[in-house]
């Protein structure tokens, strides 16, 4: 009687809700350039609340490993919990300056923090399931 492990499908999830939410917030200093892209189609403020949405689900799955079977080492790892946590909180203060200020400024060093981001709860997964 063998029970397997489920497969860790949760990054790539995650990355892909990154992705797509970075993007929106980048869309948003397309205006002025007449791309048609979201922004211009429905207003800068519109774009950063679907970047927020997408990072709000980022929020709540980056954790999900440790409460929730998904991998065997994360589960209750308290290591990883902390660690994940780093970007956990990253987001929502990234998520509250964009709405609060939608410039082209303030996307741009955004942009550069997400990719900063990303890299911290990649790390806290590699971390989670090596240690």
């Amino acid at each position: 009687n063998m029970i397997s492990e489920p497969k860790p499908t949760i990054k790539p999830i995650i990355a892909k809700y990154t992705i797509i939410g970075s993007k929106r917030a980048s869309d948003t200093r397309d205006k002025k350039l007449g791309i048609n892209t979201i922004p211009n189609k429905y207003g800068l403020k519109f774009a950063a609340i679907i970047s927020v949405i997408l990072y709000s689900i980022i929020i709540v799955m980056d954790p999900l490993p440790f409460f929730i079977f998904i991998d065997s080492c994360l589960y209750f790892d308290l290591l990883f919990l902390i660690l994940i946590l780093i970007p956990v909180i990253s987001y929502v203060f990234l998520s509250l300056s964009l709405l609060k200020n939608q410039s082209k400024e303030n996307t741009l060093k955004l942009r550069k923090l997400i990719f900063v981001i990303m890299q911290i709860g990649t790390l806290a997964y590699l971390v989670g399931v090596l240690i």
